[in-house]
């Protein structure tokens, strides 16, 4: 047990490393990716255990491995996409720009690019790793399994809380929105001129007093929020096509403002 949690850390930084760098090539910027906030891609460290374990076989036989690597890589993928979507109500990537892609999901380019990561996997890179892993020592090996099982749970619960924050928020400003369209205003942005400016036209109708404190609340509640937005942030980042498949223009508004929130921060 102890080795398996150690090659999944090694593969998800490994992974990460990988993904920060293809990213950073097209982007010109270096974020970091990924769903944990720790320097790991664990849908990479999933990826290498399952064709390691599946296809390890194949060694030496470089055409099938190579075209079963794209297939269950690319399920992965699929399933992951799912998954994600139907946990937290997003829309982690988006490959529909991409040539022969499905549902935005899935593209060829990326299955073809995992398929030779795949045989590098298998050829080279798992006998190296697993080598250099034969030459820890048992207890050695348990204290580092310990710890990264502990940093990965901690890792997990604040950006799973994050993340039902997050949608909380959604639909709280979802709320607000909803009173501002009800007298026939649109608020364009989640900030103070904007707010201030739609508040005001508000207050010219004989409805105000009954909604005046629940859209003040609804304002207020979401500066709180972006104040301690800084898991938020990074993974807007970390995902630059992220959208909420139920509140999509509330989401971009509000990505917006975070994100210009913590660039004036910084």
């Amino acid at each position: 047990m102890q080795e398996v949690i150690l090659y999944f850390t090694i593969y998800s930084i490994l992974g990460w490393i990988c993904e920060c760098i293809y990213c950073a090539a097209i982007d010109k910027v270096w974020v970091n990716r990924g769903f944990l906030n720790g320097p790991v891609c664990p849908v990479y460290g999933f990826g290498s255990m399952f064709v390691i374990l599946i296809l390890g076989n194949l060694k030496g036989h470089y055409i099938e491995l190579f075209i079963s690597s794209i297939v269950l890589t690319t399920a992965l993928e699929y399933l992951t996409a799912v998954i994600l979507e139907k946990a937290f109500n997003l829309k982690w990537w988006d490959y529909s720009n991409y040539k022969l892609n499905y549902k935005g999901r899935i593209c060829v380019l990326n299955s073809v690019i995992f398929g030779f990561l795949s045989l590098f996997l298998i050829e080279i890179l798992n006998p190296f790793i697993v080598a250099k892993v034969d030459l820890l020592s048992l207890e050695l090996k348990t204290i580092l399994s310990v710890i990264i099982v502990i940093i990965f749970i901690v890792d997990l619960v604040l950006t799973i809380i994050s993340l039902i924050d997050m949608n909380d928020m959604l639909s709280k400003i979802n709320g607000m929105f909803k009173e501002f369209k009800r007298f026939g205003i649109n608020v364009e942005k989640l900030n103070d001129i904007e707010f201030n400016r739609a508040f005001i036209k508000v207050s010219s109708f004989k409805d105000f007093i009954n909604i005046k404190s629940k859209i003040e609340d609804g304002y207020n509640n979401f500066k709180d929020f972006r104040l301690k937005s800084s898991i938020q942030n990074r993974i807007i980042k970390a995902f630059p096509d992220l959208k909420s498949k139920e509140y999509s223009d509330q989401f971009k508004k509000m990505k917006e403002s975070i994100q210009d929130y913590w660039k004036n921060k910084n």
